[in-house]
């Protein structure tokens, strides 16, 4: 997959949550349409519920926020090498495909 207009922010820190830094990090891309908030757990384990509003808080009004990641579940493993491994290959296409993830 051959991609030019894509840019990966990583966040180190979540607590106390760098709205600011975002913020300014974010204002260098400003034809930036879509934030993509991409992680492995599922929705439920990983950082999106407790950051979701800080992300919001730093993107721009023309800007969508969209989660890319697994699916709610109760355990944090699919059990299983081949579905955990089309599981990532899913999520990592979801968040570099335009349009991708669930649009809030």
């Amino acid at each position: 997959m051959k991609l030019k207009d894509v840019a990966i922010v990583r966040l180190e820190q979540i607590y106390t949550f760098p709205d600011e830094m975002l913020a300014k990090v974010l204002k260098r891309y400003k034809n930036a349409t879509e934030i993509v908030w991409c992680q492995e757990e599922p929705k439920n384990q990983g950082a999106w519920y407790q950051i979701r509003h800080h992300l919001q808080a730093c993107q721009d009004d023309k800007q969508s926020l969209l989660y890319a990641g697994r699916e709610i579940s109760a355990s944090p493993a699919v059990g299983k090498f081949s579905v955990h491994q089309q599981q990532q290959d899913a999520l990592v296409e979801t968040a570099l495909t335009t349009g991708g993830g669930d649009k809030l």
